[in-house]
């Protein structure tokens, strides 16, 4: 395979999705999200609001940029379109779908190949439990649950956690 064909396929969307929640994850779990939503931030600025290292911030910075998750005007930063709603106080906002995905869906997904050969979930193959089990003994990730399916919940509350 030459070195073209190995960057072409480094670089096709196809498997860059992973790349992409957990880069709309760490925006929101570092805060850059929240601080970005609703004002322009220098990178300086930014690093102090989110108490992140300024270098580390910049490369990570570099990288939202080309994954059209913030923009730059200037020395100022800013949230795009597609990634105003991972911020907490957008009225749209997917911040519980995000961090959902990043975790429990994705280690889930990770175990398709056995759910093909078997008849367990991908869930319980990856937690070696129920959904319901699993919550119980993590809080952070029942908030996050209960967070990600509001409209729903209600119709499992039957569910001792």
């Amino acid at each position: 395979m030459t070195k073209s064909q190995i960057e072409t396929i480094h670089s096709a969307p196809l498997i860059q999705g992973f790349t992409l929640t957990q880069s709309a994850s760490s925006m929101i779990k570092t805060g850059i999200a929240d601080a970005l939503y609703s004002q322009s931030l220098s990178l300086t600025q930014l690093a102090k609001e989110t108490q992140l290292s300024l270098k580390n911030l910049a490369r990570f910075l570099r990288l939202l940029k080309l994954q059209n998750l913030v923009q730059k005007t200037g020395a100022y930063y800013t949230l795009t379109p597609s990634s105003a709603p991972l911020a907490r106080k957008h009225p749209e906002s997917i911040t519980y779908s995000t961090l959902m995905h990043e975790h429990i869906l994705y280690l889930s997904w990770q175990e398709l190949p056995y759910c093909l050969q078997d008849h367990r979930l991908g869930f319980e193959k990856k937690f070696n439990s129920p959904l319901y089990e699993y919550l119980k003994k993590t809080p952070e990730q029942l908030e996050i649950f209960k967070g990600w399916i509001p409209e729903k919940f209600d119709k499992v509350k039957d569910k001792k956690f």
